[in-house]
């Protein structure tokens, strides 16, 4: 007897997995998924954000950019490689990245408070408070 998973499924239970702290077995299943669709940019992003969980930055740094370039529009991806730019200390790199998410989302209060932390790390506190504070006026209103 054959069954068939859709690779939809399987992605979000490597998210389930990443959640009950199990990304060894989240990389996996991503994995398992991308030796059927190489270019299914979700398997990559949760291969990037089970990488990220366990620390290995660069890994999902390369496997969230896959997904950007097979989806380039996708919110979600942008700001991940934003937060995991600056998980790893690319500052630069991460204020970059969350810019290019705050075009395709002008009210991503995630991605301002991001960038206000990012700013912050290279001691440029005026500019770190001003996302703070765009970041709190979003969410006041």
């Amino acid at each position: 007897m054959y069954i068939s998973i859709a690779p939809s499924n399987l992605v979000e239970l490597a998210f389930i997995k990443i959640n009950d702290g199990k990304p060894d077995e989240a990389i996996r299943i991503c994995k398992r998924v991308l030796c059927f669709k190489p270019k299914y940019s979700p398997a990559h992003y949760m291969l990037g954000l089970a990488y990220a969980t366990m620390g290995e930055d660069d890994e999902a740094i390369k496997s969230i950019i896959k997904a950007i370039k097979l989806d380039p529009d996708v919110q979600m991806y942008q700001q991940a490689l934003g937060v995991v730019y600056e998980q790893a200390g690319r500052y630069t790199d991460a204020i970059s990245q969350l810019k290019k998410n705050l075009q395709l989302n002008p009210k991503d209060t995630s991605s301002m408070n991001s960038l206000g932390l990012a700013y912050m790390e290279l001691n440029e506190y005026k500019v770190s408070e001003s996302y703070f504070k765009q970041a709190i006026s979003i969410l006041a209103d």
